[in-house]
């Protein structure tokens, strides 16, 4: 039983020897997401009362310059308001954007995932913890924000043991990586066995997993081991665990509870010692419900539970993972706010196809542009994301005219992120609708 007083951030649980816990809200935040200063990517400045100054020569983020020629020595500011936080451009030669609109010695007032361009230096305005969480570097998940950080603090925290761990994440998320990351932790220098159980036809899951002996079946010509005395001493990593068929559960089941394999056509059980990581982008719960998938195979699987954040869910790291795709080649501030209004609905995977093509088009060039092609693959893929109405021959292009978005962002005060919401879209789809319309949000502030 717990009292939690609403006013106070520290919750009192009733009972011996237990001490308080203090909740610490999420606080409104400046991150620099990329610009010239390199060193200063993810770097935090946690907003209240004093006005925070941008601008080339102003030690805002860790005591340090932006060293960006682009800005201007006085450039803009960011300031508490009546309403929550606002920004001032202060008459700069290059202009202040937000979201891609240039505001011009003047103030606008800011919704969280706004993202800011000063110079050639990006910004992003959003909620934060404050202090980050703790943090472990861990070679493959790259990024500076709050997700991926407890990613990374929970994952050197599970490593360490030995049962067995459940991923979970939308397609694309990196669940493949995170699984070898946990193998290096828990068990380095031991194999490590990949096996995606969507691949495989049914008929063949169970020798694929235990292995089969000579002649177990037609094409059995000879003896094989299976990937679980493949990844013997080391961890297997079952991918997509979540389309297992219910046959295969079962035996899977046995498996796992005797720590001992059956190879096909044979009689003796094989003892194992292998480290179980699996991973899904079903909700396996449901499945348990439904029938489809069994609940005592899912409470062996998910020992320790991993959910990994889809990339809109951890936008400010898009600017270095693109960074990262293109081998070190910079973006100019106009694209990377474009790619992060994207929707991203096969989130990582999506990103690094996308940054790899927009890097083979622009060789030699001094940035990274993209091209009409990728702006209509682009939206294409944001459609996927975009709800459904119900009648199927009204789309969501005719729905949403000039005159019901004019009407909704004037109920909202130009504020980007309600006016989407009220729209039933996301803010990059309501953004691209917008600027497909010809409508101004600043008009309606």
């Amino acid at each position: 039983m717990t009292n939690h007083d609403v006013n106070s951030s520290t919750i009192t649980s009733s009972g011996a020897n237990l001490k308080p816990v203090t909740i610490i809200p999420p606080t409104p935040t400046l991150t620099l997401i990329y610009g010239p200063a390199t060193q200063l990517w993810g770097a935090r400045v946690y907003l209240g009362n004093i006005p925070v100054p941008i601008d080339r020569l102003s030690r805002t983020f860790e005591n340090t310059e932006i060293a960006d020629p682009d800005a201007s020595r006085v450039h803009a500011q960011v300031q508490k308001s009546m309403n929550g936080f606002s920004i001032t451009d202060l008459g700069s030669k290059n202009g202040t954007f937000v979201n891609g609109k240039r505001i011009k010695n003047s103030t606008v007032a800011l919704s969280y995932g706004d993202i800011i361009q000063v110079g050639s230096t990006l910004l992003l305005f959003h909620k934060s913890q404050n202090p980050p969480p703790t943090d472990h570097a861990i070679p493959g998940l790259d990024g500076h924000g709050d997700a991926i950080r407890n990613v990374r603090s929970s994952l050197a925290k599970m490593a360490g043991h030995q049962t067995s761990i459940l991923i979970l994440g939308e397609s694309g998320t990196g669940k493949e990586v995170v699984a070898k990351a946990i193998a290096e932790f828990g068990r380095p220098s031991k194999p490590f066995v990949a096996f995606n159980v969507s691949a495989v036809p049914a008929t063949l899951a169970e020798s694929m997993l235990f292995g089969h002996l000579k002649g177990a079946f037609t094409d059995a010509k000879e003896a094989r081991a299976g990937v679980f005395m493949a990844a013997n001493g080391g961890t297997l990593f079952l991918d997509e665990i979540g389309d297992l068929a219910p046959e295969t559960q079962v035996k899977l089941l046995r498996v796992l509870e005797e720590r001992a394999v059956v190879p096909v056509g044979a009689t003796r059980p094989i003892p194992f010692d292998v480290r179980i990581v699996s991973a899904t982008n079903r909700d396996l719960l449901a499945g348990v419900k439904s029938g489809r998938f069994r609940g005592d195979l899912y409470a062996r699987l998910a020992g320790m539970v991993l959910p990994l954040p889809s990339l809109r869910e951890r936008i400010e790291d898009l600017p270095l993972l693109a960074h990262c795709f293109a081998n070190g080649r910079r973006f100019s501030a106009q694209a990377i706010t474009r790619l992060m209004t994207h929707s991203w609905p096969f989130n990582i995977r999506e990103l690094r196809s996308v940054v790899e093509q927009a890097a083979a088009e622009s060789p030699g060039q001094d940035f990274v542009e993209l091209s009409p092609a990728i702006i209509h693959r682009l939206d294409e893929h944001a459609s996927i994301l975009e709800p459904r109405t119900q009648s199927p021959d009204v789309t969501a292009r005719q729905t949403l005219d000039t005159e019901t978005v004019a009407k909704i962002l004037a109920e909202h005060g130009g504020n980007m992120s309600q006016a989407a919401k009220a729209a039933g879209k996301d803010r990059g789809q309501f953004y691209r609708i917008i600027k497909r319309l010809g409508l101004d949000p600043d008009s309606f502030r």
